[in-house]
């Protein structure tokens, strides 16, 4: 299946709940001890928290940012760099700390990025692929693309 069949509009809650949700499964494995990334509906919004022992910081959303792109791969990975931009603040801002280390990297806190190969969403932050990449078909509507 392409991904052209697989994304109807990514723009819809249900899927970037979906995308977030995804993304955050992912990432715990990933964040410093003591840090939980948790993705949740708040009003009309998606949004990533992160947790530490010490409280609540963050409130990443979870969005297409308005993106008018003609390649769904390309909307969906720039759904995941957008969130992974801000979850890497988020981070670096609740431990005090640069996160991820990347010692490939220029500067304290490596680029993000994210790209679609062969039905998976790969992403990343710097040299460091994070995971396996997830799989659009569990993120995405399969239904044709109008």
């Amino acid at each position: 299946m392409s991904v052209g069949m697989m994304v109807r509009e990514v723009g819809d809650h249900t899927q970037l709940l979906a995308i977030g949700e995804a993304l955050t499964d992912e990432l715990n494995r990933f964040v410093p001890d003591g840090v939980r990334l948790t993705c949740e509906r708040w009003q009309n919004h998606i949004l990533i928290f992160t947790d530490t022992p010490t409280g609540r910081a963050g409130g990443t959303g979870v969005t297409d940012g308005g993106l008018d792109w003609r390649d769904p791969g390309a909307r969906v990975a720039g759904v995941a760099e957008s969130v992974l931009d801000g979850v890497q603040d988020d981070v670096a801002e609740a431990t005090a700390g640069p996160w991820p280390i990347d010692d490939a990297s220029e500067g304290p806190l490596p680029r993000r990025w994210a790209r679609v190969e062969q039905g998976r969403l790969i992403f990343g932050y710097g040299s460091r692929q994070l995971g396996d990449g997830l799989d659009l078909s569990d993120l995405c509507d399969s239904g044709p693309a109008d």
